[in-house]
C-alpha cells in the first residue's frame, strides 16, 4: 500500500510541475554604464564591460580617489604622483577631495595632520531604471575628516561620487558632491 501511494504521487509531480505557470519576474537589461564593488576598498565604473574609472576608499590611504579615470582613447586622463617632485606631490592623487584648512588641520598633502577615512559605503546607484542607456553611475559614502595626531574626527561627511556619460556617450564626465558636512559632536 505505501509502496502504491509514492508511486501515485511520483506520477502526479512531473505533471503539476509542467502545469504550473511561469512566475519568473521580467528581465531588465543590464545598463551600459555601472558601478560594480570590488575587492580591496575599491568600486569600478564600468561601460559596456570596459572599467573607465576605479574608486579607491580604503582605510589605510590618506582620502578616497578616483584612479584611472579613462578617456574616449581607452587612456588613463589622469596620473599619480607628480613624475618631476614625487616626494612633495604624493598627494596628486589622480581625482580627489580635500581641504587645506579646517580647523588648523590640513588635508590636502599627505604632510599634514588630517586625513580622509571612508567608514562605510552608503549605497552604489546605476541607472538601471533607464534601461541600457542609463547615463550615471554612483557610490554614496560616509566619511570622517581625522585629525591624526589625536585622532578627533573634526567633520562628518555624506559623499556622492559619480560618473555620467556625456551625451554623445564618448567620454565620461567625474563629479564630487557632499552634504551634510557638519563638525562631529565631542563625546559626553
Amino acid at each position: 500500500m505505501k509502496s502504491f501511494a509514492f508511486a501515485a504521487i511520483l506520477s502526479v509531480a512531473p505533471a503539476v510541475l509542467l502545469a504550473a505557470p511561469a512566475s519568473r519576474p521580467a528581465t531588465q537589461p543590464v545598463p551600459s554604464l555601472q558601478i560594480i564593488p570590488q575587492p580591496d576598498d575599491q568600486a569600478s565604473f564600468t561601460r559596456d564591460g570596459v572599467e573607465i574609472a576605479r574608486y579607491h576608499f580604503g582605510k589605510t590611504l590618506n582620502r578616497p580617489f578616483l584612479f584611472p579615470l579613462v578617456g574616449p582613447s581607452g587612456r588613463s586622463l589622469t596620473r599619480m604622483g607628480h613624475p618631476r617632485d614625487p616626494e612633495t606631490h604624493s598627494h596628486h592623487n589622480s581625482v580627489w577631495i580635500s581641504h587645506h584648512d579646517i580647523d588648523g588641520v590640513s588635508f590636502w598633502d599627505d604632510r599634514g595632520k588630517g586625513r580622509i577615512v571612508q567608514q562605510r559605503i552608503d549605497g552604489y546607484e546605476d541607472d538601471g531604471d533607464a534601461g541600457p542607456s542609463g547615463n550615471v553611475a554612483a557610490i554614496r559614502s560616509t566619511n570622517h575628516w581625522v585629525c591624526t595626531e589625536d585622532n578627533k574626527v573634526l567633520m562628518v561627511e555624506r559623499r556622492r561620487t559619480q560618473i555620467q556619460l556625456l551625451p554623445d556617450r564618448s567620454c565620461c564626465s567625474p563629479s564630487t558632491s557632499s552634504s551634510k558636512l557638519r563638525p562631529r559632536r565631542p563625546n559626553r
